[in-house]
């Protein structure tokens, strides 16, 4: 079993291009194979021999844990992170590509794009969900937008900027909405874990 683990984690190695070992070490992150920045990176590191002839060094982000479990969180996007297995002098050297976060989407209720007039006017928060993200304790939390009501019921664009997630303070726009309403939330701002962003605009049609 172990030896079926190892030949596991060398496939990972030559599927993401990482350097030929000369220790026998190898290193796999465990989720997918890049690094994101601002969260904690699970890696899995394997050298055949005893962990106490093993140094681990890290370029670009810092390397916790003990044994073959680590977790990497790397400094910055705008250079690779490389981690160093020395084994009594034989070095190898992994290289791994740094990405930002991707943009979660802004949804309310059901996060459809068309909702039904009852369900959106009940809504009585909004929220930015991680999409296409393998971790699942990535959170990100509305900060601010700008939303704009246009269409039925509104003889005018209405506009307001919001703060946080709560929509009370739009309660008496949003009840004003029907089957016709357009609603475009603009400018909105999310923290994450690697900081605050601006994501992209959502605009909700009611029916």
């Amino acid at each position: 079993m172990k030896y079926l683990s190892f030949l596991f984690m060398m496939f990972c190695m030559s599927a993401i291009g990482s350097a030929q070992s000369v220790n026998g070490s190898v290193v796999a992150v465990d989720k997918m194979n890049v690094l994101y920045y601002g969260i904690d990176n699970p890696v899995t590191i394997g050298a055949p021999n005893d962990w106490q002839h093993a140094v681990i060094s890290i370029t670009n982000g810092t390397i916790s844990g003990s044994g073959s479990q680590r977790i990497v969180r790397p400094a910055s996007v705008d250079q690779k992170t490389t981690i160093t297995i020395d084994i009594q002098g034989k070095k190898t050297s992994y290289d791994f590509r740094v990405k930002k976060l991707p943009d979660p989407v802004f949804k309310i209720g059901s996060g459809k794009l068309r909702i039904p007039a009852a369900e959106f006017k009940s809504q009585v928060i909004c929220r930015a969900d991680p999409e296409n993200l393998h971790y699942n304790n990535v959170n990100f939390e509305v900060v601010s937008a700008i939303v704009y009501f246009s269409g039925a019921n509104f003889e005018h664009v209405m506009t307001y900027t919001f703060h946080g997630n709560d929509l009370t303070s739009i309660q008496k726009l949003m009840e004003k909405c029907m089957p016709g309403t357009s609603i475009s939330f603009c400018n909105i701002k999310v923290q994450g874990p690697d900081g605050v962003r601006t994501i992209p605009d959502r605009t909700f049609t009611l029916y």
